[in-house]
């Protein structure tokens, strides 16, 4: 495959096969989900950063490339939550204005 976007298709497809084929394989058993603790959720998170920074270090045959996705983790954890906080603040912030000008408008006819 020569070409990226071939790639990123393929991969895509593959992951949504997947997602849907544990779907349908929960839905045929009546599996019924239990909750996890947010600490084993943590550790799920740390595991697949960690396996998925290996393996792309092996296959880039650089072991900085580890460190990066080790880096990013903790990045992610602060950044990500600012991020929906804000946006989340914005949008009804922008709303409230939106609703809160029609209003004004609504009441002078």
């Amino acid at each position: 495959m020569n070409h990226i976007g071939i790639y990123f298709a393929c991969v895509f497809a593959v992951l949504l096969a997947v997602t849907f084929g544990l779907i349908f394989l929960a839905r045929a058993t009546k599996w019924k989900p239990k909750p996890i603790k947010p600490v084993w959720a943590v550790l799920v998170i740390c595991l697949a950063d960690f396996v998925a920074g290996s393996v792309c270090s092996f296959f880039g045959r650089d072991i900085h490339i580890l460190y990066w996705w080790l880096i990013g983790l903790p990045i992610a954890a602060v950044l990500f939550p600012l991020i929906f906080v804000s946006t989340n603040l914005f949008v009804r912030l922008v709303l409230s204005s939106v609703f809160f000008v029609a209003k004004r408008f609504q009441s002078k006819r």
